[in-house]
């Protein structure tokens, strides 16, 4: 025989069923904090780094050349040069204009060139005609491997316009096989997606040419020096 509820009860579960009901719809939408993720381990520091000292006020509005990428041309280099900007940029270092491909092709007969390669000798004069240059920025991939583990070769090279002399330079290669750039990767996408991906997981940095590419750029740049206090951009 079916067991009837009390009145007491029945007035109960009126009570809080409607209760219940707005609670569950009312968090239907809502995402729950998680925990903060944590990377463990060593991050990588390039070495392999020269530097004259913070830009000076003479060295201000910089071209960044294309990336010189032989045998990946294939690759997204539109896109990485993309990012690099947009890295080189954040640090505000320098006014940062990308040089013209056809200006280049103009001068040298290639849309890319290498910092190691011979240059017509009036190349950085007539750069700097052309785009009011105080420096010239080469990039160049030394290796990229665009699937997992992703690695990336960079040698770049800041040249004062005016005298001709190397102010920076880097070269390091970045293998995510590495569990250093691994971590270090993470830890830059972490801080990067930072209240605009809060359920995105800082490893899928490490299966992203774009996002990994982010990561590299950011720790190039961070290498150059900071300028003076004293020196305003114009």
């Amino acid at each position: 025989m079916p067991t009837r509820l009390s009145r007491p009860l029945i007035r109960v579960f009126r009570i809080l069923l409607p209760l219940l009901l707005a609670a569950l719809l009312g968090g239907g939408c809502r995402t729950f904090d998680r925990p903060p993720e944590l990377v463990l381990g060593r991050g990588y520091h390039p070495e392999n780094i020269f530097a004259l000292g913070p830009p000076g006020p003479d060295l201000v509005r910089v071209g960044v050349l294309p990336i010189h990428a032989p045998g990946w041309e294939h690759a997204d280099l539109a896109g990485h040069r993309e990012v690099f900007l947009a890295e080189l940029g954040k640090t505000h270092r320098f006014e940062v204009v990308p040089v013209d491909p056809e200006l280049v092709r103009r001068i040298t007969g290639q849309g890319a060139i290498s910092s190691v390669e011979r240059i017509p000798a009036d190349f950085l004069h007539r750069l700097a005609e052309a785009g009011a240059f105080d420096g010239i920025l080469f990039l160049e991939f030394t290796h990229l491997r665009p699937y997992p583990p992703l690695a990336l070769g960079i040698r770049a090279k800041l040249v004062h316009v005016r005298n001709g002399e190397i102010t920076w330079a880097f070269d390091s290669l970045f293998d995510a096989a590495d569990p250093r750039v691994a971590n270090a990767a993470r830890r830059h996408a972490l801080s990067a997606q930072r209240g605009k991906f809060p359920l995105d997981r800082s490893d899928t940095v490490l299966l992203s040419p774009r996002r990994f590419s982010s990561y590299v750029a950011a720790e190039v740049f961070s290498t150059i020096p900071l300028r003076e206090p004293k020196v305003v951009l114009r």
